[in-house]
């Protein structure tokens, strides 16, 4: 990897990771407010609709953005052809799922269902409108600008409308209308920032190109949806809506810290990785190193939140979400592994190995569902441990997967798993030892966190400092993109 493709790199790390940031701590504080003045089962209606609406967009865009960001030839014909196939598909699905409603209602027996889905169909079509504008950005590396605006349209649908709607008691509809929001801001901002999301055409040959890429993309997104959203249908249609509030939040808490570091990768090194897709060992060099250091933030973060999980729903969520303290603890188990198969994931879309990420897709998801099944005869515990076996299980899959694309060396790999276990076992020591001896008896939660925090940060440096050369890699990346923010 030439100096200058790796800054970029780093460059775009830095600033998507401070956008999520900025959008994780938006959704922190919204999610406190809401669990507050909306009840879990509200909160579960909301999350099944936003299933069947995130389903529903793998069948509206069939790849397209990602076939635009991959391609390395892109000409006018291949944007004006996304964006014609991406707003006919869009608004044709959105009119049949508002047809669908009551039967969607009726299957999860939710009467309030019908409504929500109602509403929320029409953010298919308006999805659309953006894919390729937010392609294009991606493509071009404007990190910076897809920070900026997600961290915007995020405010403006949770802080200017879903609170404000709450507190006024509308209920669901409060998250209801906070999607739509969301979408409209980024709609806005697209339409009149990336001129190129105003064009439309269609080229045949153009479809066709876009589509052979992009139908297999959607194949895999189909699995990985499968497989990301088929535990929440089960507690869903089995547990009731109340169940699903409660599992919902729980894994939306769990993914703040893998967001905040795993939600950086796709949008900056989707765009590299298929820059440089003909060159193998270069490939291999930004992969191992940021998986090294994603691994080396997120490891002791899971530790602490795991042992100080109940003061952590307790003060987020509030006292009627104190079923979600073990379902929390169980998720955050597996968060690393979690984390680590989104690498894989990434690296096989970047080269274009879409079909063999496909197949092994479907095998997560498969997992997923028997897993969720079988555990939800346990309730909410039991689909957490489900599905965190199948998530393992695909960690080790996809692994394999990236190794047959790019050969990078499994003693090296091997190697930054081992530092991270040696680092591991003495935090698991002294955070259990903190939460024990020193802070059992403070009543206070947010007392508890911010003491707890702070002796958490020290010990995690210290420990950092004496495996300091073991990890010098890592602290050379972590300081690079420390400096792009102080500039």
């Amino acid at each position: 990897m030439t100096k200058n493709l790796k800054n970029k790199a780093l460059k775009g790390f830095g600033w998507i990771f401070a956008g999520t940031l900025g959008q994780n701590v938006l959704q922190f504080l919204s999610l406190m407010i809401l669990a507050r003045l909306l009840t879990p089962d509200e909160f579960g209606v909301v999350s099944i609709a936003l299933v069947i609406i995130g389903f529903l967009r793998i069948f509206t865009e069939l790849g397209v953005g990602p076939a635009i960001v991959q391609r390395l030839e892109l000409t006018e014909a291949h944007i004006g052809t996304a964006n014609t196939l991406a707003v006919a598909l869009g608004v044709t699905i959105s009119f049949l799922l508002y047809l669908s409603a009551n039967e969607i209602s009726y299957f999860f027996e939710m009467p309030e269902l019908t409504n929500v889905v109602k509403v929320l169909s029409l953010m298919l079509p308006a999805s659309s409108l953006a894919v390729v504008g937010q392609s294009l950005l991606q493509r071009d590396l404007k990190f910076r600008q897809i920070a900026i605006y997600n961290v915007l349209s995020y405010f403006v649908g949770y802080a200017c409308v879903a609170i404000p709607m709450a507190l006024l008691d509308h209920g669901v509809w409060s998250l209801v209308f906070a999607q739509l929001g969301q979408i409209l801001t980024i709609n806005l901002i697209i339409h009149f920032v990336v001129k190129e999301t105003n064009h439309y055409s269609f080229n045949l040959a153009s479809a066709k190109e876009l589509l052979n890429y992009g139908a297999g993309y959607s194949l895999a997104r189909f699995s990985n949806f499968i497989a990301g959203e088929g535990d929440n249908l089960i507690v869903g249609k089995f547990l009731g809506a109340g169940a699903l509030g409660v599992y919902s939040n729980s894994y939306r808490l769990m993914l703040f810290p893998a967001s905040l570091i795993g939600g950086v990768i796709d949008k900056v090194l989707f765009p590299i990785l298929s820059n440089i897709q003909d060159d193998k060992k270069r490939i291999s060099r930004i992969y191992v190193d940021i998986l090294s250091l994603a691994t080396m933030l997120l490891v002791p973060i899971s530790i602490y939140l795991y042992f100080f999980a109940s003061e952590i729903i307790m003060l987020v969520l509030g006292e009627q979400w104190g079923d979600a303290i073990i379902v929390f603890q169980l998720l955050i188990v597996f968060l690393a592994f979690r984390l680590n198969y989104k690498f894989s994931d990434l690296l096989a879309a970047a080269l274009g190995a879409v079909y063999r990420r496909a197949i092994r897709q479907l095998v997560y998801a498969l997992a997923v569902i028997f897993g969720a099944y079988v555990g939800h005869y346990f309730g909410t515990e039991g689909v957490a441990v489900g599905v965190g076996c199948a998530i393992i299980l695909n960690y080790v899959i996809m692994l394999h997967l990236s190794q047959a694309l790019i050969g990078f060396n499994w003693g090296e790999v091997a190697f930054m798993h081992f530092k991270q276990l040696c680092i591991a076992m003495p935090t698991i020591a002294l955070t259990y030892f903190s939460k024990r001896y020193i802070f059992d008896g403070i009543d206070n939660e947010l007392l508890i966190l911010c003491l707890s925090g702070l002796f958490f940060v020290s010990t995690t440096l210290v420990l950092w400092f004496v495996f300091a050369k073991t990890m010098k890699k890592e602290f050379e990346i972590l300081k690079f993109v420390a400096g792009r923010f102080a500039h």
